[in-house]
């Protein structure tokens, strides 16, 4: 799903990626990751019909921002740049933590929500982005 605005964060990014100049709604955000989760080649979805739905919005939401993650790194085509957008990505999830009101990107609105709801700590979606960022050395 790709919102009908100006783009501002994560040029060079795959399209679908790059943060809309306007921040969706809750509802379109938990949107955005479902549709993502459903459509993307990888067979995720197929096991989330057997979660209650006030689990698989959540589930949703943090398979969203490892999927984004993952795709960042792998489908730059180029190590720096996947290296900066990991880097971007990353301060990008820090404003769920210290700025919220600045979250535009539909991933990172839903995620908010389970972070919140969920009590999560930064430290797994940041080592994550770590990893990620050790296959571009490689």
């Amino acid at each position: 799903m790709i919102f009908n605005t100006p783009h501002t964060r994560l040029q060079g990014a795959p399209p679908a990626f790059v943060e809309p100049a306007t921040a969706p709604n809750l509802q379109d955000a938990r949107a955005w990751c479902k549709a993502l989760a459903e459509s993307h080649y990888e067979n995720f979805h197929v096991t989330t019909w057997l979660l209650a739905t006030r689990i698989r919005v959540h589930l949703s939401s943090i398979y969203a921002y490892c999927r984004v993650s993952d795709d960042l790194s792998d489908e730059a085509g180029d190590p720096l740049l996947a290296l900066s957008l990991l880097d971007e990505w990353e301060q990008m999830l820090h404003e769920i933590y210290d700025s919220p009101a600045s979250v535009r990107h539909p991933v990172l609105i839903a995620l908010a929500e389970t972070i919140h709801a969920c009590g999560i700590p930064r430290e797994p979606f940041i080592h994550l982005l770590v990893s990620f960022r050790s296959d571009q050395a490689s």
